[in-house]
């Protein structure tokens, strides 16, 4: 998925890029890395519970590639709301990147820095079993893919304003998080 080139700087030189990963069997419910924004979230059978909960990580990232092991339980119905990317709580408008399921919608939905939205309509599928959500994130493009496979890509509303990883489950039923990776991120704080 990354091009090499996207880890260069102006001269052409190599930058070398960070990365990070949550394993929630080893840091449970850790709360130097995340932060409770809402509701109780909990750790299951080695798994990070967002039950009518949504979470923030303290870190912040520029650029990268995100992946979210998630299981969802349902099929996008009436009274879903989810998210699965990187917001930040305070301005969820400006720059974020996420998957979203909103009653029976699911899509992609990214924002430029000035809050303007585009969006892709996504088919559903899985479940009830663990997959994985990524976002590729870069200056110029997103790419949002579901276990391995490209689903949307945005190149018209694509920001550049650190974020957070956000986690939000606002309606009472059991969605569950393996691990968060964090690949080739120009920039952790």
């Amino acid at each position: 998925m990354a091009n090499i080139e996207t880890n260069r700087d102006l001269t052409g030189e190599l930058k070398p890029r960070d990365a990070v990963i949550y394993d929630v069997k080893v840091r449970g419910y850790d709360t130097s890395f995340w932060k409770t924004i809402s509701g109780a979230p909990s750790v299951e059978s080695n798994k990070l519970r967002i039950n009518a909960a949504e979470i923030s990580s303290y870190y912040q990232f520029l650029f990268g590639i995100f992946n979210f092991a998630v299981n969802i339980p349902t099929t996008p119905s009436a009274g879903e709301a989810k998210k699965i990317g990187l917001i930040n709580p305070s301005s969820p408008t400006l720059g974020s990147m996420y998957f979203e399921i909103a009653g029976e919608v699911f899509k992609a939905v990214s924002y430029d820095d000035d809050g303007n939205a585009e969006t892709t309509t996504l088919t559903w599928s899985g479940e009830g079993s663990e997959q994985i959500f990524s976002i590729q994130w870069e200056r110029n493009f997103i790419i949002f893919s579901l276990d391995g496979a490209v689903v949307a890509t945005h190149k018209t509303r694509v920001g550049k304003i650190i974020q957070m990883l956000n986690l939000t489950n606002e309606d009472a039923d059991n969605v569950d998080v393996g691990y968060v990776l964090v690949k080739e991120t120009a920039k952790m704080i």
